[in-house]
């Protein structure tokens, strides 16, 4: 997959990265009554969700601990902001990819 990409291989991930990678971060976010959510737009690598930061942006709810629905679409939305911000940089001195901690 990430070969065949044409400009990047990017992920958009529900969470501050590098906390909660896998498959289940809301899930585990939820569960563990996270305080500080998110979402990371990040490269594609070898390895799961420790692909380089393109960008990434903490959610907010302004009523109380959020459900499971409300945290997806919000980061869902949050995401493809990020990826269009991402995408109008790339190959601009500005596009510069974090390494993950």
């Amino acid at each position: 997959v990430i070969r065949l990409a044409g400009k990047a291989a990017i992920n958009i991930h529900p969470s501050l990265l590098p906390k909660y990678r896998g498959s289940n971060p809301i899930g585990e976010q939820l569960a563990g009554k996270e305080v500080e959510l998110g979402v990371t737009i990040h490269l594609l690598n070898e390895k799961f969700d420790e692909g380089d930061i393109l960008g990434q942006a903490k959610i907010n709810f302004s009523r109380g601990f959020p459900a499971k629905d409300e945290l997806e679409i919000k980061a869902a939305k949050s995401g493809t902001g990020l990826f269009i911000e991402a995408m109008k940089g790339h190959g601009s001195p500005e596009w510069k990819p974090l390494k993950q901690r």
